[in-house]
């Protein structure tokens, strides 16, 4: 299956906004209290220093995700899908630990990736636990005040 990373681009922002999968439009719902996920997208894409979609060969993006540095050592990472990302589930999965190391390798200074991901969200959790993530017990998060696991990822777990 022809699958890539690539920078995001504008055209992608609406499809993406309004067909994200249930538990993505609520997570998002949930930490900002706003159902414009549009407005969500767009203000993630503004704070990150890098924006990737996730596509299958001549199929609309299945996912976006992006990395704003915090500090030196800190670094944010999120990440929303559509339905689209189940049929490209193991390449997504492959490429997306390669742009880890990669975001790692090119910030040497970087020492983990951080963020909450919505307690709910079981496709989350379960690919942040593949990418060697920590989860840390739930937490009251966002504006709905909903429960959240914070999550890290060490640079150790990527060699580099």
């Amino acid at each position: 299956m022809d699958y890539d990373i690539r920078a995001a681009q504008e055209s992608d922002l609406q499809m993406l906004a309004e067909t994200l999968r249930p538990e993505d439009a609520h997570e998002l719902l949930a930490a900002t209290g706003s159902e414009d996920h549009l407005d969500n997208i767009r203000r993630s894409i503004e704070a990150s220093s890098e924006v990737l979609v996730g596509v299958g060969h001549g199929e609309p993006p299945g996912c976006i995700f992006g990395i704003v540095e915090v500090t030196e050592k800190t670094a944010l990472i999120w990440a929303v899908a559509t339905p689209g990302i189940n049929k490209y589930r193991v390449p997504f999965m492959r490429e997306s630990l390669y742009t880890l190391w990669r975001w790692f390798k090119e910030r040497p200074q970087l020492e983990h990736m951080v963020n909450f991901v919505h307690a709910d969200n079981q496709e989350h959790h379960k690919w942040l636990r593949w990418a060697g993530a920590e989860l840390h017990p739930a937490v009251p998060y966002g504006v709905l005040g909903e429960q959240f696991h914070p999550f890290r990822i060490h640079r150790s777990r990527y060699n580099v």
